[in-house]
C-alpha cells in the first residue's frame, strides 16, 4: 500500500493490531510518500488523531530530525514551543504545527475482489 500525502503536514500514528499499543508516530510533510508492505500492512493499524495541532518533539514523533528540519525551514507553518522560564532549555526544540486541509491518495493492491454485483 502506498499513501501520498498532499496539502498540510500531519502526524500519523501506528498501532499493533492485536495489543492496540502505539508502535510509532511519524511526521508526514506535504508531498510525502509512505509505503507499507508485509507485516507493516497486515499487522499494523494506522490513524490520524483528530486535533487542532500536532506537537513535534523527540518524545512525540519517531522521525524528529526530519520533522524538526521541515519545521525550521517553514517558520510560517510551525511555531517553536518555548518552555516556561523556570524550566531548563530542552536539548531539542519542540514545535507546534496547526492542522489544515490535507488530501491523501491511497493505492492498494487487492488480491481478492468480491463478486458482489451492483444493480443500478
Amino acid at each position: 500500500m502506498a499513501i501520498i500525502s498532499l496539502g498540510a503536514p500531519i502526524v500519523m500514528q501506528f498501532f499493533d493490531k492485536v495489543s492496540r499499543e502505539q508502535i510509532a508516530a511519524v511526521f508526514l510533510p506535504p508531498r510525502s510518500l509512505l509505503v507499507f508492505a508485509h507485516a507493516a500492512y497486515t499487522d499494523v493499524l494506522h490513524c490520524i488523531d483528530a486535533r487542532e495541532h500536532d506537537v513535534i518533539s523527540p518524545e512525540t514523533v519517531d522521525n524528529y530530525a526530519d520533522a524538526a528540519a521541515w519545521c525550521a525551514a517553514h517558520p510560517s507553518a510551525a511555531t517553536v514551543l518555548h518552555p516556561p522560564a523556570t524550566a531548563p532549555l530542552p536539548a531539542s526544540p519542540a514545535y507546534t504545527v496547526p492542522r489544515a486541509t490535507r488530501t491523501s491518495i491511497t493505492i492498494r493492491r487487492v488480491l481478492k475482489v468480491s463478486k458482489f454485483k451492483l444493480r443500478l
